[in-house]
C-alpha cells in the first residue's frame, strides 16, 4: 500500500507544513530558533529577545528591544470593561478558560478595518497587542475568580516582571524574575505542537488572528498537550500527602502497577531521550527549595519519581516536569500554569500565524529539494535510499537524483497555480535541464531571487557549534560562548565535543564547493536578466517585503 494513503493515528511523521521559524533536532537533541540554540538563548538573552527574534527574524539591538518592550508596556493595560467582565465570570472558571474569554473579549476593542486585515504587518500589529495583553488577561482574571483585588501593571517594570507582580501581587527578587523569564523562553516556541496547528487550521480559513489563538488556548487547556505542569504538581503533593519520600518510590509504582499516566515524562518527539528544556531547567530547582516550607520534601519526591519512571518505563522527563515545581517554588498559582504557558508562546503563535495566511494568499507551492529528500527518505522509495546512501557519507546528492525528484513532482498537479522553488537549482546542469523540463510544460521561470551573505557568517554560524560531552550542554564558541571559556556553565565540564562535519575545515569545503556550483547557475540566469539581489542580513520581515514587491 502506497504510505501516502495509509491512515496515521495523530499525524505522526506526516509533514503539515514548512517554516524557517525552529525546528526540532533529536539527532543533536537541540531545539534551533532562527538558527539559534533555543537552550543557549534561555541561558544568555531574555524573553523578550527571543520574542522579538521570533517575530522580526533577528536578536534586537539595545536600542531595538528597548522599543519593543516600550511597545509592550504601552499596549499591556486592558479596558475597563475587560476588568469588569471577569467580575462577571463564575468563580469556579478556570484559568485557561478566564483566559480563551479574555482574548475573545479583546477581539470587540480591535479597529474593525484592522481586525479584519490579514496582511502580515496587520497581524504584526495585532500580534504584538495580544503578546502583550494576555498576561494582564491571565493575572487578573484569575484574581477575579478568587476575590482578590485587580493589580494592573505598572509602566516602570518590565513585561516578564509585570506578569510576575500581576499575578503574585507584588514585585520580586532578581532571581525569581531570571527564573520566570527563563521559564517562559524554554516555553516560547516549538516547532508545530498541537496548539499551534490548531492556530494555523483556523488562520487558512482567513480568520481573524485572535480567533486563531483562541482557538489555540482550547487546545492548549488538554492535559495531554498544555495542562502536564499542572499535573505534576498535583501528583508531587498527592504523594507528599500520602507519606512524602519515604513511601514515594511505592506509591509511583502502585500507579505504574494501575497503568496510571505519570505527567511530565515522554515526548512525541523526544521520546526515549532527555527534553534539552527539561535537562536546563532542573539545575536551578535545588536554589529554590527554601522558598516553600515543603520545598525539600517536594524535591525529594521530585528526583524519585523521575528515577522510578526512567528506571520502570526507560521514560525521561518533559520540559512540564521540572517547570512545574519551578513555577509552585516561585509561588505562582497552580491554576496558572498552563495560561503562562500560552502566554510564552503568543510570540511564536502569530509569527507561525501570518506564514500560514501569506502561503493561502498567494496559493503557490513551496518546493524545497531538501524537504523533498526527507521525504523520499522517510517512504524509503528507491530514490530515498539512494539519497540517504550519499548523505551518510557527507557529500552533496547527484544532480541524477534531485532532477528524477523534480520530473515526478512535475508529474503530480502540486505545482498547478504556481510554485516557488526553495534552494534550488544548485548546478548549472540542474538549471538547464529545469528550463528543459518547463520548456516542455510551456512554463518558464520569472525571477531568481539571490539571498546574499557573507560567506564568513555562515562559517561562524556551523563551525562554532560545539557540545559538552558530559551533559550535551550545547554552545557556539563564536555567538554564544560559555560564561567561562571552556568550562560547561550547566556540569562544569571541560570536555567538548563537534560534529566531524561541523569542523572549519570541512564547512570551508562545503562552501567552496556550493560557490563554485551556484555562480554558473547565477551568470546562467543573469544572463537571461532573472536574478534580484537581496540582502539576507535584514530582519526577516524587511526580507520578505522586498521578496514581496518583486511579484
Amino acid at each position: 500500500m502506497d504510505p501516502r494513503e495509509q491512515y496515521i493515528p495523530g499525524l505522526e511523521d506526516v509533514i503539515a507544513t514548512k517554516t524557517n521559524i525552529s525546528i526540532l533536532d533529536v539527532d543533536r537533541e537541540q531545539i534551533v530558533i532562527r538558527g539559534y540554540s533555543l537552550i543557549d538563548l534561555a541561558q544568555k538573552a531574555t524573553y523578550l529577545d527571543v520574542a522579538y527574534l521570533l517575530l522580526y527574524g533577528a536578536l534586537p539591538t539595545t536600542e531595538q528591544k528597548v522599543r519593543f518592550e516600550n511597545e509592550l508596556k504601552k499596549e499591556m493595560d486592558i479596558d475597563e470593561d475587560v476588568y469588569k467582565m471577569f467580575s462577571l465570570l463564575p468563580k469556579v472558571t478556570s484559568g485557561m478558560d478566564i483566559l480563551r474569554t479574555g482574548l475573545s473579549f479583546i477581539s470587540g476593542y480591535e479597529d474593525p478595518d484592522l481586525l479584519l486585515d490579514n496582511s502580515s504587518e496587520a497581524n504584526l500589529k495585532k500580534g504584538i497587542k495580544i503578546l502583550a495583553k494576555a498576561p494582564t488577561i491571565c493575572a487578573n482574571g484569575y484574581r477575579a475568580a478568587k476575590g482578590l483585588p485587580f493589580v494592573k501593571p505598572k509602566k516602570e517594570l518590565g513585561f516578564t516582571e509585570n506578569f510576575l507582580y500581576m499575578m503574585l501581587g507584588k514585585e520580586t527578587d532578581a532571581e525569581t524574575k531570571r527564573v520566570f523569564d527563563m521559564v517562559m523562553t524554554c516555553y516560547i516556541e516549538h516547532e508545530l505542537p498541537n496548539s499551534t496547528f490548531t492556530a494555523r487550521v483556523v488562520a487558512s480559513t482567513l480568520s481573524d488572528i485572535y480567533g486563531a489563538l483562541v482557538s489555540a488556548v482550547a487546545s492548549l487547556k488538554g492535559a495531554l498537550h498544555g495542562g502536564a505542569n499542572e499535573a505534576c504538581v498535583y501528583m508531587m503533593l498527592e504523594l507528599l500527602k500520602k507519606g512524602g519520600s519515604e513511601k514515594a518510590e511505592q506509591l509511583v509504582m502502585d500507579k505504574l502497577k494501575n497503568k496510571e499516566k505519570i505527567m511530565g515524562f515522554g515526548h512525541r518527539v523526544y521520546m526515549k531521550k532527555y527534553d534539552p528544556r527539561a535537562f536546563l531547567l532542573k539545575d536551578y530547582i535545588p536554589n529554590l527549595v527554601k522558598r516553600h516550607k515543603d520545598g525539600e520534601e517536594l524535591y525529594k519526591i521530585y528526583q524519585i519519581i523521575e528515577k522510578v519512571v526512567n528506571r520502570e518505563k526507560g521514560l525521561f522527563p518533559n520540559t512540564d516536569y521540572p517547570i512545574g515545581l519551578i513555577l509552585y517554588l516561585l509561588g505562582v498559582p497552580i491554576d496558572l500554569f498552563t495560561p503562562i504557558f500560552l502566554c510564552s508562546r503568543n510570540a511564536g503563535a502569530g509569527k507561525g500565524t501570518q506564514a500560514q495566511i501569506i502561503a493561502k494568499e498567494h496559493k503557490v507551492a513551496h518546493i524545497s529539494t531538501g524537504d523533498m529528500l526527507r521525504e523520499e527518505i522517510k517512504l524509503n522509495t528507491e530514490l530515498g535510499k539512494l539519497a540517504k546512501a550519499i548523505i551518510d557519507r557527507g557529500e552533496l546528492v547527484s544532480d541524477d537524483i534531485i532532477m528524477n525528484m523534480i520530473e515526478n513532482l512535475f508529474k503530480s498537479d502540486k505545482i498547478k497555480n504556481g510554485f516557488i522553488f526553495d534552494g534550488f537549482p544548485r548546478t548549472l546542469v540542474q538549471a538547464k535541464e529545469l528550463d528543459s523540463m518547463l520548456h516542455k510544460l510551456n512554463l518558464k521561470i520569472e525571477s531568481v531571487i539571490n539571498l546574499i551573505v557573507e560567506p564568513e557568517e555562515v562559517v561562524k554560524r556551523i563551525s562554532g557549534r560545539k557540545t559538552c560531552a558530559k551533559c550535551g550542554a550545547v554552545y557556539n564558541v563564536y555567538l554564544a560562548p560559555p560564561k567561562k571559556k571552556d568550562v560547561c556553565d550547566t556540569c562544569q565540564g571541560t570536555e567538548f565535543k563537534q560534529r566531524p562535519d561541523d569542523n572549519e575545515a570541512t564547512v570551508r569545503s562545503r562552501l567552496s564547493i556550493y560557490q563554485q556550483q551556484t555562480s554558473p547557475v547565477l551568470e546562467y540566469y543573469q544572463s537571461q536578466n532573472l536574478v534580484r539581489n537581496i540582502d539576507a542580513t535584514q530582519a526577516i520581515e524587511k526580507i520578505t517585503k522586498q521578496i514581496m514587491y518583486l511579484f
